[in-house]
């Protein structure tokens, strides 16, 4: 048989090991061709070997999809868009192994753009898991995670939940965020309208104070108020020995509270600008504050693996055994929500001190409704963001996915839209229930650590 016969007879997706004199890139099939035809055949780099191989596991999943599209139940889960751009992805990375015998600066050049469409491909394979998510591939695929699952994102409307009953729309709130490029943001209708900036100390952590101003914790032990109108600081007090790495305040109250790196939780009076009472206990860094609306008391978190609640009488919840990054409450249930290093999310009752529950999911960040529980958020170490149905204890689904982990959750009042913060620099929100994404916003270079909602 003649090469062109020959050539008909080879998959497509066969990929390319060696390179040909001629400029050709050959798989096992053509070798032998170009070999008989008296040319000189010399074996790809390694790393052009490894990026083959990359793209026959992106021509499989393309292909794995493609067969079972029609067999989805939300088509628009799966977009038109999420299959141009894996075509779009390999066809790029097939044009470099194919235009010419590549020189030492080709490889070079080559090595530049594997990484960056490598990072690519991981991502938007990482995307359409998640999308395809609870169906099951041909033999042999792997799982995005091994979280406990339900059989798809749909059943997210399932949940017997007050954010699926029918009623009015609700309006975007106005969010503020904070980030590692040392800013606070302004963000109204999804557009940045006020850019604030520390000078002076880094910004680790933040709160809201009241619906114009904002609490910031800073590196040098300082907590600031400032207006998120004009940008002005109005008030700085020092407060801590160390970094103060959360601050947490209900919106009808003047008295906030902090936590620090020197393991100390500090009520201060913002308006008289006096400390209230400093809490000791824990025996390490104090990651995370929560001061829960109509209680008289305060949860902190620490490096030190407990739970504390600070009331007439000190109370600890243990059960975790790495650091409590993230709290959340729902206050009618009297659930207390925490997420920790070690890789899962606990429920609490906090009158009890009881444990319910555990979800053993890589978490960093936790949102719930402010009132009843049925539902969780979690931000994860792998870039998702994870729906809990509370009553079955089950994951109801994968709302979303960044590019890296996700740092802080916030859930509008009427809880329609969930805003999620990333160390990749973007702020998603998306509207429940279901998962459509209705904006990402490039908030802050570095990554964003804080986000709060004004509803």
């Amino acid at each position: 048989q003649s090469g062109l016969a020959q050539d008909e007879l080879i998959p497509e997706t066969c990929p390319a090991i060696s390179q040909c004199q001629c400029g050709e890139s050959l798989c096992t099939h053509k070798v032998s061709i170009h070999l008989e035809q008296g040319h000189s055949v010399n074996p790809l780099s390694q790393e052009v070997t490894n990026f083959n191989q990359i793209l026959k596991e992106v021509s499989h999943h393309k292909e794995s999809v493609l067969r079972l599209r029609e067999s989805l139940t939300s088509a628009e889960k799966l977009s038109s868009d999420q299959l141009t751009q894996l075509e779009d992805l390999k066809g790029k990375a097939s044009k470099l192994l194919s235009d010419s015998k590549p020189t030492n600066a080709d490889y070079e050049q080559f090595s530049q753009e594997f990484n960056s469409i490598k990072t690519s491909l991981n991502t938007q394979l990482a995307e359409l898991k998640q999308s395809i998510e609870g169906i099951d591939l041909e033999e042999g695929s792997s799982r995005a995670d091994e979280a406990p699952k339900t059989d798809s994102l749909s059943e997210i409307k399932a949940i017997d939940s007050e954010f699926n009953k029918e009623g009015p729309q609700e309006k975007l709130p106005v969010v503020v965020s904070s980030g590692y490029d040392n800013t606070v943001k302004v963000w109204k209708d999804n557009q940045q309208t006020l850019v604030i900036e520390d000078h002076h100390s880094k910004i680790e952590s933040m709160c809201i104070y009241d619906k114009d101003s904002v609490l910031t914790g800073n590196s040098d032990g300082s907590i600031k108020l400032w207006s998120i109108e004009t940008g002005d600081l109005l008030k700085t007090f020092a407060v801590h020995s160390g970094r103060v790495l959360c601050v947490s305040k209900t919106i009808d109250d003047t008295i906030m509270v902090s936590g620090g790196e020197d393991g100390t939780v500090r009520a201060w009076d913002v308006d008289e600008e006096e400390e209230n009472a400093v809490f000791k206990g824990h025996t390490d860094h104090v990651c995370v504050v929560l001061f829960p609306e109509n209680e008289d008391f305060v949860f902190s978190g620490s490096k030190d693996t407990t739970i504390r609640i600070w009331d007439e009488e000190e109370k600890v919840l243990e059960g975790h055994t790495g650091t409590v990054y993230s709290l959340a409450v729902a206050s009618k249930d009297k659930l207390l929500v925490s997420a920790s290093e070690d890789e899962t999310i606990r429920l609490w009752n906090y009158n009890t001190g009881d444990q319910i529950h555990v979800f053993s999911v890589s978490a960093l960040s936790v949102g719930i409704p402010r009132k009843y529980g049925t539902f969780i958020l979690s931000g994860g170490n792998d870039g998702t963001v994870r729906i809990w149905d509370n009553q079955k204890k089950t994951q109801a689904g994968v709302l979303g996915t960044h590019g890296d982990s996700v740092k802080s959750i916030a859930l509008s009042k009427k809880q329609q839209f969930v805003f999620s913060g990333s160390k990749d620099g973007t702020i998603n929100v998306q509207r429940l229930p279901g998962s459509e994404l209705v904006a990402r916003l490039d908030a802050h270079p570095g990554g964003v650590h804080s986000i709060i909602l004004i509803d």
